[in-house]
C-alpha cells in the first residue's frame, strides 16, 4: 500500500505497459500456434511411422500418406516419385 490507501496495482496502465502487454499477448498467440502445428506434425510422423510397420506394398502407403501430409502441413498439391 502507498499512503492515501491505494495500492501500486490500482494505477492506470501506462502506454508503456500496453504495449508490453499487446507485445506478450502476440508472442504467446505465436507460440501457441507454433506449438500446435508441430503437434499435428508429430502426430502425423507417428501415424506414418505405425503405417509402415503394417502395409506391405509400397503404393498402398504412398496412397494412404498422401492425403494426410497435404491436410497437415498446409499444401495444395504433393509430387511422389518412385522408383521404376
Amino acid at each position: 500500500m502507498t499512503s492515501g490507501g491505494m495500492h501500486q496495482d490500482d494505477r492506470q496502465p501506462t502506454a508503456d505497459a500496453t504495449s508490453d502487454d499487446y507485445c506478450h499477448e502476440s508472442t504467446l498467440a505465436a507460440t501457441s500456434k507454433e506449438l500446435a502445428d508441430t503437434y499435428e506434425q508429430i502426430t502425423l510422423l507417428h501415424k506414418l511411422s505405425r503405417s509402415m510397420n503394417r502395409l506391405t506394398k509400397p503404393r498402398d502407403f504412398v496412397n494412404m500418406a498422401c492425403r494426410p501430409l497435404l491436410d497437415t502441413l498446409g499444401l495444395t498439391w504433393l509430387a511422389v516419385a518412385s522408383p521404376l
